[in-house]
């Protein structure tokens, strides 16, 4: 299968060494130059449980390269922050012709409406891997996933097809555990839960995910966050128990030593992903009648932080 990756990251990297090892003609697309170059001269160097092997990929920061080189995708995944979405469809656009599907494994909710506005919605698949992966420099990633690499995908609009079948074996054939099921949307909103902790309350506080759970202010905003993400996901008709869902966090995440992707983006006074994750949720919640107070004053106080790194005493 030709599969372009947009976003070649640590899981963009990773999913596409992973992908190109297991036989498929893998493009990835990445802004960082030292990255791309690196892989260009050297390979892309992936370390997984089975060992370190480097990989010959193709890699570029310019996305005509690969309709140049490569023509046509079959696939195109797309790995980017949730913020930069659009930008990453509308340049993968030359590279996508009437069979091309655009999958999105992002976080958060709300990136695969954005890719329907370029591709016709039938050719948008959606979902959510618990597959994880370390950038340790330049052309070299470490595959992170503790447990099975578990992937759920479904489309957009439309039933489940041959062809999506079809990608489903493909990720497996490059050992990412995957399958086609209409749960994928239910999937994403699990992991939302999760999401609208470590990154919603992470990024205010600067906590790593178990510092988050510390009794007794971090355990109390935990369980609001859930019960109104719960709330909003059962009002789309979904269903997500808050009980089951809270106590899944707590087990999965007390001990946690790690710093979500957005406490990192704040760090670094980077723009986060929050309108994807807490804004997803808020305005989910206004559509739907679903009041969602805490996630609101967390939503506002991220986009205030980060419209204001450089005004900030500390």
């Amino acid at each position: 299968m030709k599969i372009a990756v947009m976003g070649a990251g640590a899981m963009g990297a990773m999913v596409g060494g992973r992908l190109a090892k297991a036989g498929n003609q893998v493009w990835l697309v990445d802004v960082w130059k030292d990255h791309v170059e690196k892989m260009q001269r050297d390979g892309l160097l992936l370390e997984t449980s089975e060992g370190v092997q480097t990989l010959p990929v193709s890699a570029t920061t310019r996305a005509m390269d690969v309709r140049d080189q490569g023509g046509y995708m079959d696939l195109v995944i797309i790995f980017v922050k949730g913020l930069y979405t659009e930008q990453a469809i509308q340049d993968a656009k030359v590279f996508i012709h009437d069979d091309t599907y655009v999958l999105t494994v992002q976080n958060g909710v709300g990136n695969a409406d954005i890719l329907a506005k370029y591709v016709p919605p039938e050719r948008v698949l959606m979902g959510t891997t618990l597959a994880a992966a370390i950038l340790l420099g330049p052309g070299h990633v470490r595959d992170s996933t503790a447990g099975s690499p578990f992937t759920q995908i479904m489309p957009l609009h439309g039933e489940i097809t041959p062809d999506v079948q079809r990608i489903v074996e493909t990720l497996q054939g490059a050992g990412l555990e995957a399958e086609a099921t209409p749960e994928a949307e239910t999937a994403i909103w699990k992991k939302l839960v999760v999401n609208c902790c470590t990154c919603g309350i992470g990024t205010i506080t600067r906590l790593s995910c178990g510092q988050v759970c510390e009794e007794p202010d971090g355990a109390a905003l935990v369980s609001e966050v859930i019960r109104e993400v719960c709330a909003v996901a059962n009002a789309k008709g979904l269903h997500l128990d808050y009980k089951e869902n809270l106590e899944h966090f707590f087990a999965v995440y007390r001990s946690s030593t790690h710093y979500a992707s957005m406490v990192q983006d704040a760090k670094k006074k980077a723009q986060t992903e929050v309108e994807t994750i807490t804004g997803a949720v808020v305005r989910e919640g206004k559509r739907l009648g679903v009041p969602t107070p805490v996630n609101t004053t967390i939503y506002h106080l991220i986009r205030m932080i980060s419209s204001h790194y450089n005004d900030q005493m500390y």
